[in-house]
């Protein structure tokens, strides 16, 4: 059982990473650590309301916090919009619940295919959710690279969706990592 704290814990963590990592406060280096904690987490196996939970709330401060400039039009548009953004959010955390902790006790090769289809979807999501239903391309994970000009080279062949993967990709491996030293 995954206590209160904990959850609050993730929660408060992802969403100051993910905001602080967005302009204008261009801590980009935040991104390379973003979910860390989140998929360490899920390598526990917490159950799916815990993932929707913590998943729904991260998503919901951290897209408050990205749209923040919104208030001006609608407090309350702005609250909406930040609920159905984290909607994508939740539905990959879920889909990483049930893959990361299978996937992290196989063989590289398996590993490796399981982290890139982790990053996969997040690429997927985010391009859903520039075209579907109301067309948000706000905030995609590689506007926190912006003032990283090595790492925007990737973007010439990949475009922005390339650098979302990568920084995703990243985020398994370090998780991957430090789960290893640690356990």
């Amino acid at each position: 059982m995954i206590s209160f704290t904990t959850k609050l814990i993730l929660i408060l963590i992802t969403a100051f990473f993910w905001v602080a990592s967005m302009p204008p406060f261009d801590l980009g280096e935040c991104g390379f650590v973003l979910f860390v904690p989140l998929l360490i987490w899920l390598k526990a196996k917490p159950s799916y309301k815990s993932v929707i939970w913590v998943g729904g709330g991260s998503g919901l401060l951290s897209w408050i916090g990205i749209l923040v400039f919104l208030r001006h039009v609608t407090y309350f548009g702005t609250f909406l919009l930040a609920f159905f953004l984290s909607l994508y959010f939740v539905i990959w955390l879920c889909y990483t619940r049930w893959l990361l902790p299978e996937v992290s006790r196989q063989n590289f090769a398996l590993r490796l295919l399981g982290y890139l289809s982790i990053a996969g979807l997040w690429v997927c999501i985010e391009w859903l959710r520039t075209h579907l239903f109301y067309g948000m391309p706000f905030g995609p994970l590689s506007l926190s690279q912006w003032q990283s000009p090595v790492l925007l080279q990737l973007a010439a062949w990949t475009g922005a969706y390339g650098i979302s993967f990568f920084l995703i990709f990243f985020n398994c491996c370090l998780a991957q990592t430090l789960y290893r030293l640690v356990a």
